[in-house]
């Protein structure tokens, strides 16, 4: 069975020479699932690189939220000390 080729013929303007160039139908394949797949890696990475952002930012969020939580149990922690001594007072 002969190879199946596939001919790209180039036509310039003017009296410039014409060129042909003739390609397989496996390279022609080689070629698009190549760049079938970088594509898709590319996509992939674009995606991670977008969810990782996403994730630091709501890590840089929730460090702030924890240190203001942290400042209020400080803060309820001296208020609780407080009313104990008073109990035993009373």
């Amino acid at each position: 069975m002969p190879h199946r080729r596939v001919t790209l013929m180039i036509v310039p303007h003017g009296r410039q020479r014409s060129r042909e160039i003739s390609i397989s139908h496996r390279s022609l394949k080689i070629a698009g699932l190549s760049a079938v797949a970088l594509i898709v890696i590319g996509l992939s990475y674009a995606v991670g690189f977008h969810i990782r952002s996403n994730q630091h930012s709501q890590l840089v969020n929730l460090r702030v939220e924890n240190e203001q939580l942290a400042e209020r149990v400080r803060d309820m922690s001296g208020s609780v000390i407080a009313l104990k001594s008073q109990m035993g007072e009373l």
